[in-house]
């Protein structure tokens, strides 16, 4: 027997007593199903065994929760558990747990201790998000579908705080996993940054280079025009110089013959 076929139960304090006597026959659990009846529901709930119930205007609803704490309370009662354990117990478990716990050993009353230590611990903080309770979740078989005249149960403490614990591991893991893509994006780009910095250096360094072979080849192209242009200025000062000394030659020539004519023609000096 599936006890999740239940799961959106909601019924009075009776029916919450008659589903647990049909659940304790089919699951076989050890409890007197004859003392499961609406007057120890209703004394369950005034020690703290059981959650108390939704109000729907003057009736009492029970939901799946209870179902699962009064036949947890039932077997730890028969074995000799003492109430306020078994209330300690109910309190701190989950519904899951609940429910697993259905099909294992009755738990130690050490155990019954921790787990009341653990729910005192988170409880402050359970309450202050108590009204952001997400739903529960019961997936190991399909319910069958929910009656809209019948309220659903607010969801339990224990089951608060281990959707918190979800949530929180949840967060927690994607916070971690966002850490660990912002390390490799800044690894990334401390790599392109080192690559744009060896880039800009090979940049500068054939920039340098390409530089210098331009001034050199400037300064050659400088210095073959300013040759050019000096034999272009030479050439016709040579030719000048040639031609005056020629000139010259001449004139010293001429001058030599004019300088013997007249020797030739003027008389010797007279003697005395």
């Amino acid at each position: 027997m599936r006890l999740t076929q239940h799961s959106l139960f909601s019924g009075n304090a009776t029916e919450l007593a008659a589903l647990a006597v049909e659940c304790g026959r089919g699951l076989r659990l050890p409890f007197d199903t004859a003392k499961t009846n609406e007057r120890l529901v209703r004394y369950y709930v005034t020690e703290g065994v059981l959650d108390r119930p939704e109000r729907v205007g003057r009736d009492a609803a029970y939901g799946f929760r209870h179902l699962l704490q009064l036949l947890t309370a039932r077997r730890m009662a028969d074995a000799g558990i003492t109430l306020a354990a078994v209330a300690h117990h109910n309190r701190a478990a989950t519904t899951k747990s609940l429910e697993e716990g259905l099909a294992r050993p009755l738990p130690t009353a050490a155990e019954i201790l921790v787990q009341e230590f653990m729910g005192s611990t988170r409880k402050k903080g359970a309450e202050r998000i108590a009204q952001q309770a997400l739903a529960p979740a019961h997936s190991l078989a399909a319910p069958p579908a929910p009656d809209p005249h019948k309220p659903r149960p607010a969801m339990a403490l224990p089951d608060l705080l281990a959707a918190v614990e979800h949530m929180k591991a949840e967060v927690m893991s994607q916070v971690k996993e966002l850490e660990m893509q912002a390390m490799k994006m800044t690894h990334e780009l401390h790599a392109r940054q080192q690559q744009a910095d060896h880039e800009h250096r090979e940049t500068r360094a054939l920039l340098r280079e390409g530089i210098e072979h331009l001034h050199q080849a400037l300064r050659h192209e400088m210095r073959a025009l300013v040759h050019e242009s000096l034999e272009q200025l030479h050439k016709p000062m040579h030719q000048e110089i040639s031609a005056l000394r020629h000139e010259n030659a001449e004139l010293a020539q001429r001058v030599g013959q004019l300088i013997q004519r007249m020797e030739a023609i003027s008389p010797p000096p007279a003697r005395t």
